[in-house]
């Protein structure tokens, strides 16, 4: 039944299945071919990687679609339609070591400007090469460059101050302290800036005690403001403000304080005018003690009543006197004058005069007042008296009394008042 025909050329009976090749066949158990077809997915057993040693499998396959071994250090990264491979590219302060099998990432930043222990970080801080945190620099050299610290002092000696070009960031706050031991006047200058001083540069150090100067900058302007006189002394120091100053509440001080007057010699020493009223610089009075007489028509000093003061500034003079007088003896149409007079200046203003007519015991108190204003310096005040026909000798006691007891109503004296304007 195997083979057809007759002998001497009998041949294999047909199986039916169609001459060709064929990835999967049956056979019989006589080794035909009984059917033949293609292989499809469910054919193919599970197989190790191992197995396949060519290709690449798609990324849809969970594959990478990648043909390419990477180099050290290279990453499959991925460009939107695939993967590809590439390095990692170290940035600024950043350093990238490849090798095989492994990535070095780490940082080259200079220790030296920022340094962290635990959980606090010291050390400057610069934003655009300029220093922003406060570091404080001390040193004795006239050239200051900002990126060192934002905080900064020198002994240099009086003069200009430079800041090294481009060490100053716009909106930083830069402070400067001045502390030339012998003082001086100091200005500012960089290249391509403009300073602006409140109060006007030069800045002023004054000998044994520091000025702060406090700096920001804006563009091509720095701003500047400085107060001097700060000293490590808490019972003698001083305070120098000079510009306008408004107090609202309640200022107290154990020395002098001075308005326009850089060294004040009392508790308030105002050189200047005072709205509302002037500050009373003195009062001075004379004391006599004799009686004295004249007999001269000339006009002479009504001796021991003289005053004698001193002026450290201008100031209006308010001179007021007093003078009992009284004839010897009738006298007659005889009169007595009495004037005061101010630095040999005859006050007209204050004249007085006493003509009695009388007989026996009269006498009168004469007075008068004069205002003006004097400059700084020493001053003399007097009364003047004279008499007319002088006829008579003319008296004025220190004291006057009347009445048992004896009551004081009158005398000789002189009483002049300065104010500051």
């Amino acid at each position: 039944g195997d083979l057809v025909g007759n002998f001497p050329n009998p041949t294999l009976a047909l199986t039916g299945v169609t001459a060709g090749t064929y990835a999967k066949v049956v056979t019989d158990a006589k080794g035909r071919v009984t059917y033949g077809t293609a292989l499809v997915a469910g054919d193919i057993p599970t197989l190790p990687a191992s197995i396949i040693g060519s290709g690449a499998v798609g990324i849809a396959n969970g594959g990478t679609g990648l043909s390419t071994t990477p180099a050290n250090g290279q990453l499959l990264i991925g460009n939107g339609a695939g993967y590809t491979v590439g390095n990692l590219t170290a940035g600024g302060g950043i350093s990238v070591t490849n090798s095989a099998g492994g990535i070095t990432i780490s940082s080259n930043f200079d220790a030296t400007k920022l340094n962290k222990t635990g959980d606090t970080m010291s050390g400057p801080l610069t934003v655009n090469g300029g220093s922003i945190v406060g570091t404080y620099v001390s040193g004795s050299t006239a050239t200051i460059d900002w990126k060192a610290g934002n905080i900064q002092s020198t002994s240099a000696a009086a003069g200009t101050i430079t800041f090294t070009a481009n060490s100053m960031v716009d909106g930083a706050n830069y402070t400067l302290a001045l502390n030339n031991s012998t003082g001086g006047n100091y200005n500012f200058s960089s290249s391509g800036l403009t300073f602006y001083c409140n109060p006007s540069c030069p800045v002023v150090v004054s000998p044994g005690n520091d000025t702060l100067v406090t700096l920001i900058k804006a563009g091509s302007k720095v701003y500047v403001s400085w107060a001097k006189d700060f000293s490590s002394a808490t019972s003698s120091g001083s305070v120098g403000i000079s510009d306008n100053i408004a107090i609202t509440g309640t200022l107290t001080t154990t020395g002098n304080v001075g308005v326009g007057s850089a060294s004040p010699a009392a508790k308030l020493d105002v050189n200047g005018t005072i709205k509302g009223g002037g500050v009373l610089a003195g009062i001075w009075q004379s004391a006599p003690t004799s009686t004295i007489t004249t007999q001269s028509a000339t006009p002479t000093i009504a001796a021991d009543s003289t005053v004698t003061f001193t002026l450290d500034r201008p100031a209006t003079i308010f001179a007021h006197y007093s003078m009992n007088v009284s004839p010897g003896s009738n006298p007659g149409s005889d009169f007595l004058g009495t004037i005061l007079n101010i630095d040999g200046v005859n006050y007209q203003v204050s004249g007085s005069h006493f003509q009695p007519y009388c007989n026996g015991d009269c006498n009168i108190q004469l007075s008068g007042s004069a205002v003006t204003t004097l400059a700084a310096g020493s001053h003399t005040a007097n009364i003047y008296w004279w008499c007319a026909s002088c006829a008579v000798i003319w008296y004025s006691a220190p004291g006057w009394t009347s009445g048992s007891p004896a009551t004081q109503i009158g005398g000789r004296g002189l009483t002049v008042m300065a104010f500051y304007q």
